[in-house]
C-alpha cells in the first residue's frame, strides 16, 4: 500500500510539472514503462490508467504548451514510423494467432510510440539527462531487489524472487541480467559527467557500490546471457586495446579466484556454455531458430506477433498453442514480421549504433557532453544487440 501511494504521488508530481515543462509528462511515462508497477502492485492501484494518461498529456503538451518547432526527422525516425505501420498490418491482416497477436501489439506499439515522441520533447542536455536519471532509477529498483535476494542466498535461474511477480519483463532472469549490464555505462555517465554529478556525494564510491550491486544481481540470476553481455561491456567500455586486454585478464583472474566460493547452482549453470549442444535449453532454442527460418521462407511477410505458438516445439504444452518462444530478438522479428519487418528492425538498430558512434567521435571544441552521452547510448545499444541474441525483447521499452 505504501509503495503504491508513493508511485501515485510521483506520477502526480510529473503531471503537475508537465503543465509548465511538457517533457515531464514524457518522463513520467518513461518511468512507468521501465518500472512497470503493474507487475508488483495489487488492485486497485495496478489498474490505474496512469501510463496512457501521461502519454496523452505528453502529446498534448507538445502541441499546446511546447512552442519549439518540429525536430529534424532522421532516417531512424522514419524507419520507426514504417515499423509501427508494418507491425500493425501483420497484427490485423494476416496474424496466425490473432488474439495473442493483438495482446502483444497493445504494449509493443507503445514502445514504438514512446521512441517516436522523444525527439519532440527531449532536445536539451537537461531534458536528455533527466531521462537518463528516470530510466536509471526505474531500473535500479529491479536490480537492487535482485542484488539483495542474491546476497541473501536467494539466487538461482528462474527461481530468484524479483520485484516482478511473474516470468515477464524484468522478472525474467536473462532479461534482468542483460539490463543490469546495460545500466552500468548509464551509472558511469550519471555519476561522472551529468549536470547533477557534482551534487552526488561520494559519487565514485556510489558508482562502485552500484556496480557491485549490479554484478550481484547478474550472478543471482544465474543467466548465461548476463555473462555474455558482461563480456561485451568489458570489450566496449575501454577504448585502448592493451587496457581491454588488461581488464579482460583481470576479470578472468578475479573470476577464477572467486569460483570456489560461488554457489553450486551458479557454476553448474555456467558450465553448460561449453556443452550447449547437449544442454536441453540451448538445443531447444536452436530448434526454434531453425523452425523460424523455415517458416519465414514460406511466409516472407511474417506470421504476426506470437507466431511461435504454432511451432509445436514445446512438448509440455498441448493443443494448437504448443509453441516454444524465440529467445532471440532477430528471430523474433523475422518470424513475426517477416523479412520486411526484420529488415526494418535491423536498419533501426544499425542506425542507432552508427548514429551514436558518429556522435561519440564528434568534437566541436565545446562541451563534450554530447560525445559522452552518445558513447553511453552506443555501449548500451550494443549490449542490447548482443544480449538480445538470447532473449526475446525486441519490442520491450
Amino acid at each position: 500500500m505504501k509503495l503504491a501511494i508513493i508511485i501515485v504521488f510521483a506520477n502526480l508530481y510529473f503531471i503537475c510539472k508537465g503543465f509548465v515543462r511538457p517533457y515531464y509528462f514524457l518522463l513520467g511515462y518513461v518511468w512507468m514503462a521501465f518500472l512497470f508497477p503493474q507487475g508488483f502492485l495489487d488492485d486497485p492501484f495496478r489498474r490505474l490508467p496512469l501510463p496512457p494518461i501521461l502519454g496523452i498529456l505528453a502529446i498534448l503538451g507538445y502541441i499546446f504548451v511546447d512552442r519549439r518547432p518540429l525536430p529534424r526527422f532522421t532516417n531512424v525516425f522514419l524507419l520507426l514510423v514504417l515499423f509501427g505501420v508494418w507491425v500493425t498490418c501483420t497484427t490485423y491482416f494476416w496474424a496466425e494467432v490473432p488474439a495473442a497477436a493483438e495482446v502483444k501489439w497493445n504494449w509493443a506499439i507503445k514502445s514504438i510510440g514512446m521512441s517516436l515522441i522523444m525527439p519532440f520533447l527531449l532536445r536539451t542536455r537537461r531534458e536528455i539527462e533527466a531521462t537518463f536519471l528516470v530510466v536509471f532509477f526505474a531500473l535500479s529498483a529491479h536490480i537492487g531487489t535482485a542484488a539483495a535476494k542474491s546476497l541473501t542466498g536467494g539466487g538461482g535461474y528462474g527461481v530468484m524472487a524479483t520485484l516482478i511477480r511473474d516470468n515477464s519483463y524484468l522478472g525474467e532472469s536473462s532479461t534482468l541480467a542483460t539490463v543490469a549490464v546495460m545500466s552500468l555505462p548509464l551509472a558511469v555517465y550519471i555519476c561522472l559527467y551529468s549536470l547533477c554529478a557534482h551534487a552526488i556525494p561520494f559519487r565514485r564510491i556510489g558508482m562502485t557500490v552500484y556496480t557491485l550491486m549490479a554484478l550481484a544481481a547478474i550472478v543471482g540470476t544465474s543467466a548465461r546471457t548476463g555473462l555474455v553481455a558482461l563480456g561485451a561491456y568489458v570489450l566496449l567500455a575501454v577504448r585502448s586495446f592493451w587496457k581491454k586486454a588488461l581488464l579482460a585478464g583481470s576479470v578472468v583472474a578475479v573470476g577464477y579466484a572467486l569460483l570456489p566460493y560461488m554457489p553450486a547452482w551458479w557454476t553448474s549453470r555456467m558450465q553448460t556454455i561449453e556443452t550447449y549442444e547437449t544442454e536441453t535449453s540451448a538445443a531447444s532454442r536452436l530448434d526454434v531458430w531453425r523452425w523460424t527460418f523455415e517458416y519465414a521462407k514460406a511466409h516472407p511477410l511474417g506470421g504476426g506477433f506470437e507466431v511461435y505458438l504454432i511451432n509445436g516445439l514445446n512438448p509440455s504444452a498441448t493443443g494448437p498453442r504448443s509453441g516454444r518462444a524465440f529467445h532471440n530478438i532477430y528471430f523474433e522479428t523475422l518470424g513475426e514480421q517477416g523479412f520486411v519487418g526484420s529488415g526494418l528492425f535491423l536498419f533501426i538498430l544499425g542506425g542507432v549504433l552508427i548514429g551514436s558512434f558518429r556522435l561519440a567521435k564528434h568534437k566541436d571544441g565545446g562541451d563534450d557532453w554530447v560525445p559522452r552521452a552518445a558513447r553511453t547510448l552506443f555501449i548500451m545499444t550494443a549490449i542490447f544487440a548482443v544480449g538480445g541474441s538470447f532473449i526475446g525483447v525486441a519490442y520491450q521499452p
